[in-house]
């Protein structure tokens, strides 16, 4: 263990006691905005499946119908593509890796994702200051604390608002 993580350590053994009731909150916020999230993408993930399922099962009774061809594909790519949010949900937190600070092509997705959402205006070049303003005004849209850095949990729940908005269109 480097001396980083020692001096990390040491701040966060010896403000524990004075942040008990603080950190509490936020693991109970955290829990909650999850559920919240998570059902979302449930949610979606089991429409999905059953518009998949549907059109699956009409086209191998009626495989010449004409919503056998692009219809079929693409509720089949709809379907894999809320299986992937939902199984990228699950991992994120399985892993632990919600509050990794992203990278700069994460950071273009969370922006992509906001200007579907309407939160941030079609860039020609990005900047990163515009997108975690536009983040902060997303976060306070769904009752979440603002943040000073996008992290590994902005962009999964960003982009499955984002999906969730496209879907229905």
């Amino acid at each position: 263990m480097n001396i980083k993580h020692h001096l990390i350590a040491l701040v966060c053994c010896s403000l524990s006691s004075f942040a008990y009731t603080d950190n509490t909150q936020v693991v109970q916020t955290f829990n909650a905005d999850f559920q919240r999230f998570e059902a979302l993408a449930h949610d979606q993930l089991t429409a999905k499946e059953i518009r998949f399922s549907e059109l699956d099962k009409f086209c191998q009774a009626t495989p010449y119908d004409e919503a056998c061809s692009a219809e079929h594909d693409l509720a089949k790519q709809d379907y894999k593509q809320a299986q992937d949010n939902y199984q990228r949900f699950l991992t994120l937190l399985h892993k632990q890796q919600t509050h990794r600070e992203l990278v700069q092509d994460e950071i273009e997705r969370v922006a992509d994702s906001l200007i579907a959402l309407g939160y941030l205006p079609t860039l020609s070049r990005i900047n990163n200051q515009a997108v975690l303003d536009a983040a902060n005004d997303w976060m306070a849209s769904q009752g979440l604390e603002p943040s000073t850095i996008l992290t590994n949990w902005h962009m999964t729940l960003i982009e499955l608002d984002a999906y969730n908005v496209l879907m229905r269109c």
